[in-house]
Formats: C-alpha cells, structure tokens, sequence
C-alpha cells in the first residue's frame, strides 16, 4: 500500500516489494565491460569511415550513405525551397563553402559524460576541417541530418556522431569481460542485488544479461530493470531506485554506474522530487573506466556463429579443390589461414 506523502511511481515500471540494504548494479562498463559501438566502423589511413560492419544493428551506415550520397551528387542532396525547387544560390556556393564530406573519426573529451579519450566522427571538409553546424544546415534540411547531432552536447558548434544507441538494443552486443573490482561486490551481495540497465527493453535483453552474469559464476539478480522505450535514461533509473528507496523496508541503497550523466540526474531526482529522507538511503558510486581493457571494446560476433563461418569458409575451398580450381582454392585457403581459427575453436569450448 502507498503510503501518504510518498512519490507515485511515473513510469509503468513494476517495482517489487524489497528488504534491508539493496545493491543496484549497472550493467555496461559497471558489471561487464561494454564493446564500444565505434569498433564496428572501418576507417582508411586517413581516418575516414568508410563501411560498417552490418552484422551488428547500428544506424551509422546511414551517416556513411549520407557522405557518399552527396559527394557524388551534391546538387540533388541540396535542401530545396518551400515550392520544392532546387536553389542556385545554394547550388552555386556549396563548393566553395563546403566541397566534398568526410567523415573523420577523433578522439576527445566529453566532459557531460565524465568521460575521457572519446571516439567521435566529425562531418567535415577534403581539409579536414569541421564544417560549423550553421553551415551544414544552411545547405542540408534537418531530415538530412538526424544520423548527426548537431546540439553542440558532446562537440560544440560541429556535427558529430559521438555514439549509436541502435548497437546497444541488441543483447548481442552486450559485454562478455567482466569488471571484477565491481563483480566481486555483486557476488557478496548477490541475494539482495538488482541490475538496472538504461539499454532499452528489447527481445532477449533482460535473459541476455542474466546469461551473462551466470557465466561467469555468479547467482541472478533479484530482477534485472531495462529502460522502456522513450523514456529519459537518467530520469528512468531515478525513479527506479526512488521507488526502491521510499520503501520503509528497506534500509540504503548502494548503487554503482559508470555513467556521469546518469548519476547526475539520479542524485538531482532523488533530492528535489523525492526530499531528503529517501535520498540519505541511497550511496551513489561513480565507478571508474579508467582501467577498461582493450580486448573487451570490440563488439565479436558469438563464437558459435564464428565457427560455423569458418565451417562454411572450408567447405567451399574443399569444393574448389575437388572441382580443379586449384588458384581459387588457394586464395581462399589464404584468407582462412589468417584468421585466428584456433582461438576462436578454444572460445567456443570453454563456453
């Protein structure tokens, strides 16, 4: 029952009935070491972006279709009046203006993040210089450029693509190397521990994580929270854990996030909407990135699905072989031979 003076619950989210000091976990770079979405992008000796990988759900390839749509025909790409008719006014100084796209991928900081060492792709010119979001969308309608952000949030005055929440709706892109600092304080409190993810409620996410914390040994959480669709992530786990924390049988809250932004907003929450006795429940805990593998940014294909890949690979060239194509055979006998194969053999054991 609500008690009176109690914050009603925003979102149609189910909280269940909890007891004494609860753990609540986040999953990506707090449980587990999130694959980053950039790592499926291919970029030349210049930095430029040039492919994605499409076994991984991203919306980036549309930024990629954007460059090469108006760099070969620009004039068709153009914004044209209210009437619909191409502008020669536009037409006549996009060249000088802005010329030909690149999309070059840089490393900076993000401060609304917390976060250092950020890859970012920067719509820019053949120079190399970024073409200043007033520019861009002097030329191009704001259609044209939603696969960018333009709000100047994690690059002031540029267009950027600074991250792809699309890659991170998959449960496959979910992290396999585990954080164990953080793990290790899951595992002592795993009887009254929840995760509470901002990746959105999608097919196979929540068992997806729950596979994933078994696997390396550890008991399910009590529930696992995903983020319905639409909703602020900051605002989403505020509420989650304000709704958790009002409760009178529970006793504190400690809550782990890697996430600037989210603690910032879980904190503001907590103290304006639901006043200072819930929030001295709750003890937030910025966890540290600093100390994130390399091996576990990539985002990789199952092991499974890699090995029958390979299967596949050396069938054909067994078929080339018997058919007297014996160049043909050779050539893809090379591509295999460079291929880890054997790691991936292993991985798929030890699963």
């Amino acid at each position: 029952m609500k008690k009176e003076g109690q914050v009603t619950n925003p979102f149609d989210i189910f909280i269940p009935q909890l007891n004494g000091e609860v753990y609540i976990f986040d999953m990506d770079d707090t449980l587990f070491w999130s694959p980053e979405w950039h790592t499926i992008v291919e970029t030349n000796d210049n930095d430029d972006a040039v492919s994605v990988n499409m076994n991984f759900p991203n919306t980036f390839h549309k930024a990629v279709s954007f460059i090469e749509e108006v760099n070969q025909d620009y004039i068709n790409v153009i914004k044209k009046n209210k009437k619909g008719e191409l502008q020669k006014d536009l037409i006549d100084s996009y060249e000088q203006e802005i010329g030909k796209l690149r999309l070059i991928q840089r490393v900076v900081d993000i401060p609304i993040l917390g976060k250092e060492d950020q890859v970012v792709f920067v719509l820019s010119r053949e120079d190399g210089s970024a073409v200043d979001v007033i520019t861009l969308k002097k030329y191009f309608s704001s259609k044209r450029l939603k696969a960018f952000d333009t709000r100047g949030k994690y690059v002031e005055g540029v267009a950027v693509i600074a991250g792809d929440a699309t890659f991170y709706k998959s449960p496959r892109t979910l992290g396999h190397i585990p954080n164990e600092e953080i793990l290790n304080i899951y595992k002592e409190h795993n009887d009254n521990a929840v995760v509470l993810t901002a990746r959105e409620t999608t097919e196979g996410m929540q068992s997806g994580i729950i596979e994933r914390i078994e696997s390396v040994g550890a008991e399910p959480p009590l529930i696992v929270f995903t983020k319905p669709m639409g909703l602020s992530g900051g605002e989403y786990k505020a509420h989650v854990i304000g709704q958790i924390a009002q409760q009178d049988s529970v006793t504190s809250i400690r809550f782990y996030d890697d996430n600037l932004r989210y603690v910032n907003a879980v904190t503001d929450i907590l103290q304006v909407t639901y006043g200072p006795d819930v929030f001295s429940k709750v003890n937030i805990y910025r966890v540290n990135v600093a100390g994130k593998p390399e091996e576990s940014t990539f985002a990789k294909l199952s092991c499974e699905r890699s090995v029958k890949m390979f299967d596949a690979l050396i069938k054909a060239a067994n078929k080339l072989d018997i058919m007297g194509l014996n160049i043909e055979a050779n050539r893809l006998d090379s591509i295999i031979s460079k291929i880890n194969y054997i790691s991936i053999y292993n991985g798929r054991k030890n699963d």
